[in-house]
C-alpha cells in the first residue's frame, strides 16, 4: 500500500508539472528520484518498478524535452526481464545525460543572453560528495549573480572551472567505488559505477586530448560492458594526469595546504579511536574512526583535484602516493566494520604518504594556508558538537583545543596585525566568554546544546570575518612587514624591561648584579630561537598548550618584576639594614644569590614571554609566504630593536644619577602597565580571571601596542601595579628620610 501511494504521489505530482511548465530542476528531480525507487520495486513489485520507471519518462517529457530523447524503454524491458543490472546501467546512462544535457543548455543559454534559464538550468546540477570538511560549490551560482560585473568570458571559465571539477572529482569516485565492489565482488553496484563513470566522462570529454579521445571511449565502453580490473586498469591509464578544468593558482594552493593539513590528522583521530591490547585492536571510539574518514575523505579530495599536476611533476611518485592513499582508505574502512588494522601499520601508510607529498608538493603552493586553516576549525566544531551530543565531554574538550591550536598557530597572526578587535573576539569565543558563553566554558559546566548553537554561530560569523581579513594571498612584502611589525613590538618591550634593570644597576655596589639579568635575557633568546624551529615541525602541539603556558610564564614575569622593583627602590634601605644586622658571610651571600637568581628568572620570564608568543606568531606567516620572507622581517626587526636598545642606553649614561633613576622608574611603571594587562587578559582567556567588559568603542590599539583592553579587571589590575611600583618608591624615600633624621637626631 505505502509503495502504490508512493507511486500516485509522483503521477500526481508529474501532471501538476505538465499543467504549469515546470522547472528543469523539478523534472529532474522527480526523474532521479523515481528511477533510484524503481531499482529497490524491482526486488519487491517489478509492477510498481515499472510505474515509477512511466513517471520518470513522463516528468522528463514534460520539463527536460529540451535535452532530446532518452531511452525509458530499454528501463522497462530490463524490469520485464527482471534485469537489475540493466536496470541500474540505464538508470545511470539517463542520469548522468541529463546532468549532460542541462551543462550544454547552461553555456548555451549564457551565450544567448538569457540569464534567467541560464540560473534555470544551472539548478540541475551535482555537487562534490558532502563531507564533514567541505562545503557545497557556490561559485557557478556567484558568477550568475555577478554577471554583469564579469561578463560573459569570465563568467564561463567560473561555470566551466566549477562544474567540470565537480564530474571530475564525481568521475574519480566512481571509478573508487567501482575498484572497491570489484575486490568485494558486488557485480551489480559495479555495473552502475561503470556506467556512471562513462557519463561523468561524456560531460568532460570536450576537454580531453582529441587524440586519445576515441581510445578512452573504447575502454569506457569495455569497462560498462564487462567490469572487471583490466578494463578498470586501462580507463585509470588512460585518464591519468589529465584534468579538464586547471585549478586556479588560489584554488591550487589551498588544496595543497588542505592536503597536507588533513593527512597526518587522519592518524590523530584513528589513534583517538583504538586500543590494542596483546597484539590484538579494537576500535573503542566509533566517533574518531569517522573523523579519521572524513579527514580521509578530504585528503582524498584535495589530492584528487591535484593529481593532474603532480604527475607531471613526477608521475611514480604519484602514482605510489594514490596506491598508497588507497590503502589507507582500505584501512579505516576495515575500522569501521569492526576489523581495524593495527595503529602502527596506519601510521606507517600515512607517515610514507607524507614522505612522498612533501618533495611532491612546492612550497609556492603552500603559501595560501588561510582557507584551508579556518576549514579545519570548522571541521573541529563539528566534532566538538557531535562529542557534546553524545556527552563525551573530555573529547569535546579535545576538539575545542584542537580548534584552536589551528587557529593560534595560523591564521590569528594576521587577523591580529589587521584586527586585533577581532582576534580577542574570537579568542573569548573559544575560551570563557560571557556573553555569549565561550566554549571552554560550555564544556566544563556541561552547558546545554542551545548555549553552544548560540556560540557556534557567533563563532563562524566571526570566523567568516576573519575569511574576507586574511582570505587574500600573502605576498612575500605583506608577510615581511607583518614579520618586521611583530618582533619589533615584543622587542620593543623587552629593551624598555632591559634598559630599566639595567640603569638601575650602574653603581659599583650592585653592578654584579648586571651579569645576572643579560645571562637570563640571552638564554631566553636563545631558547625562542630554539622554540622557533622546533615548533616549525610539531607546531600544532605547541599552539595547543600556547596560551596557558604563556599564561604561566606571564605571571611569573610580573610577580619577578614586582619583587625586584621593591628591591630596587628599596636599595639604600636595604643596604644600610644588610649592613647593621647582616654580618654574618654565609646570610649576606644568601641575601645576594636570591638577588641573582631572582634577576636571572626574570630576564629569562620576561624575554622568553614575548619568545614563544612570536614564535608562534610566525609560524603562520612562514606558512603563508615561506620561510625567507619572515627570516628578513625578522632580521629588520631585530636591526631596529638593537638601534632603539643603543638610544635608550646612550641616553641613561647621558641624564645625571637622580634623572636617570627617574627615566628609569618611568621605564618601569610603562613596561609594568603592558606586562600586567597582557597577564591579565591571557588569564581571562583562559578562564583564570572573570571578565567584566567595559563596552564598545574600546579602541583596539591599545590592546595589540599597550596592553589594555576593555575590561575593569585589566585596568584596575594594571592601575594597582603601577601603584605598587609608584608607592614602594615613595615609601623607600620616606624610610631614608626617616633614617637620616634619626642619624642627625643621635649625633
Amino acid at each position: 500500500m505505502k509503495r502504490l501511494l508512493m507511486v500516485f504521489l509522483l503521477c500526481c505530482l508529474s501532471l501538476a508539472m505538465a499543467a504549469q511548465n515546470a522547472e528543469p530542476s523539478a523534472a529532474a528531480e522527480i526523474v532521479r528520484s523515481s528511477l533510484m525507487s524503481a531499482q529497490t520495486e524491482l526486488v519487491f513489485n517489478p509492477a510498481s518498478a515499472r510505474d515509477l520507471v512511466l513517471t520518470a519518462q513522463i516528468a522528463y517529457q514534460n520539463g527536460l524535452s529540451e535535452l532530446g530523447q532518452a531511452d525509458f524503454s530499454s528501463l522497462v524491458v530490463a524490469i520485464k526481464n527482471n534485469d537489475q543490472k540493466a536496470l541500474m546501467r540505464g538508470t545511470a546512462q539517463i542520469w548522468t545525460g541529463i546532468l549532460n544535457g542541462a551543462y550544454q543548455q547552461l553555456e548555451q543559454q549564457l551565450k544567448a543572453g538569457n540569464l534567467g534559464r541560464a540560473k534555470s538550468w544551472l539548478l540541475v546540477r551535482e555537487y562534490r560528495r558532502s563531507s564533514k570538511i567541505s562545503t557545497p560549490e557556490t561559485e557557478a551560482t556567484l558568477a550568475l549573480e555577478n554577471f554583469k560585473n564579469l561578463g560573459l568570458d569570465k563568467t564561463l571559465l567560473v561555470v566551466q572551472a566549477d562544474l567540470l571539477g565537480t564530474y571530475q572529482a564525481r568521475l574519480s569516485e566512481a571509478l573508487l567505488e567501482l575498484e572497491r565492489n570489484l575486490e568485494r565482488n558486488f557485480f551489480t553496484l559495479s555495473v552502475q559505477n561503470a556506467a556512471l563513470a562513462q557519463g561523468y566522462f561524456g560531460i568532460l570529454q570536450n576537454s580531453y586530448p582529441i587524440d586519445k579521445l576515441l581510445a578512452v571511449q573504447k575502454a569506457f565502453s569495455s569497462l560498462v560492458a564487462n567490469p572487471s580490473p583490466q578494463h578498470l586498469t586501462a580507463v585509470n591509464t588512460l585518464l591519468h594526469g589529465w584534468r579538464a578544468a586547471p585549478l586556479s593558482e588560489l584554488e591550487r594552493d589551498r588544496k595543497a595546504v588542505q592536503l597536507l593539513r588533513f593527512l597526518p590528522l587522519i592518524a590523530v583521530e584513528y589513534a583517538r579511536g583504538v586500543k590494542t591490547e596483546n597484539d590484538l585492536t579494537q576500535v573503542t571510539r566509533d566517533l574518531e574512526i569517522t573523523e579519521a574518514a572524513a579527514f580521509w575523505q578530504g585528503t582524498n579530495a584535495a589530492f584528487t583535484d591535484l593529481e593532474p599536476m603532480l604527475v607531471q611533476r613526477d608521475q611514480i611518485s604519484t602514482r605510489e602516493a594514490r596506491k598508497s592513499l588507497s590503502t589507507i582508505g582500505q584501512q579505516l574502512e576495515a575500522a569501521s566494520q569492526k576489523q581495524p588494522v593495527a595503529l602502527s601499520e596506519l601510521q606507517s601508510e600515512v607517515s610514507n604518504l607524507q614522505a612522498l607529498l612533501e618533495p611532491l608538493i612546492p612550497t609556492e603552493w603552500r603559501k595560501n594556508a588561510s582557507g584551508a586553516d579556518l576549514d579545519l576549525i570548522k571541521e573541529h566544531l563539528l566534532q566538538l558538537e557531535a562529542a557534546l551530543k553524545q556527552g563525551a565531554y573530555p573529547e569535546a574538550e579535545t576538539a575545542r583545543v584542537s580548534a584552536y591550536a589551528i587557529l593560534e598557530s595560523g591564521v590569528e597572526a594576521r587577523i591580529k596585525f589587521f584586527q586585533p578587535q577581532l582576534a580577542s573576539e574570537i579568542e573569548m569565543l573559544f575560551w570563557n566568554g560571557s556573553s555569549p558563553m565561550g566554549l571552554a566554558k560550555i564544556v566544563s559546566q556541561k552547558a546545554s546544546l542551545e548555549e553552544f548553537a548560540t556560540t557556534h554561530q557567533a563563532l563562524l560569523q566571526k570566523l567568516g570575518e576573519a575569511a574576507k581579513l586574511v582570505g587574500t594571498d600573502a605576498s612575500p612584502t605583506a608577510t615581511f612587514v607583518n614579520a618586521l611589525v611583530i618582533v619589533f613590538r615584543e622587542g620593543l618591550e623587552a629593551v624598555l624591561i632591559l634598559a630599566a634593570l639595567l640603569g638601575s644597576l650602574k653603581r659599583p655596589e650592585v653592578r654584579h648584579l648586571r651579569r645576572p639579568l643579560w645571562i637570563g635575557a640571552v638564554a631566553a633568546l636563545f631558547a625562542s630561537a630554539i622554540t622557533f624551529l622546533v615548533m616549525r615541525g610539531i607546531v600544532n602541539a605547541f599552539a595547543m598548550f600556547g596560551e596557558r603556558l604563556e599564561a604561566v610564564v606571564s605571571v611569573i614575569a610580573v610577580v619577578v618584576l614586582l619583587i625586584i622593583m621593591n628591591w630596587f627602590f628599596h636599595n639604600v634601605y636595604w643596604n644600610d639594614r644588610l649592613a647593621g644586622f647582616h654580618k654574618q658571610k654565609h646570610s649576606l651571600m644568601g641575601v645576594v644569590s636570591g638577588q641573582v637568581v631572582g634577576l636571572l628568572l626574570l630576564g629569562f620570564t620576561a624575554i622568553y614571554r614575548e619568545g614563544f608568543e612570536t614564535a608562534l606568531f610566525l609560524q603562520s606567516l612562514v606558512l603563508q609566504a615561506g620561510l625567507s620572507s619572515v627570516l628578513s622581517g625578522t632580521a629588520v626587526a631585530l636591526i631596529g630593536v638593537a638601534v632603539v636598545g643603543v638610544l635608550v642606553f646612550a641616553l641613561q649614561t647621558k641624564l645625571p644619577h637622580k634623572k636617570m633613576l627617574v627615566f628609569t622608574g618611568v621605564l618601569i611603571c610603562a613596561v609594568l602597565w603592558v606586562m600586567v594587562g597582557n597577564t591579565v587578559h591571557i588569564w581571562q582567556v583562559v578562564g583564570w580571571l572573570p571578565i567584566h567588559a567595559i563596552g564598545n568603542g574600546f579602541p583596539a590599539a591599545l590592546g595589540l601596542w599597550f596592553g589594555t583592553f576593555a575590561t575593569w579587571e585589566g585596568l584596575v589590575l594594571q592601575s594597582l601595579a603601577v601603584a605598587v611600583v609608584v608607592g614602594s618608591y615613595f615609601v623607600a624615600e620616606g624610610l631614608k628620610h626617616r633614617a637620616m633624621e634619626q642619624k642627625i637626631v643621635g649625633a
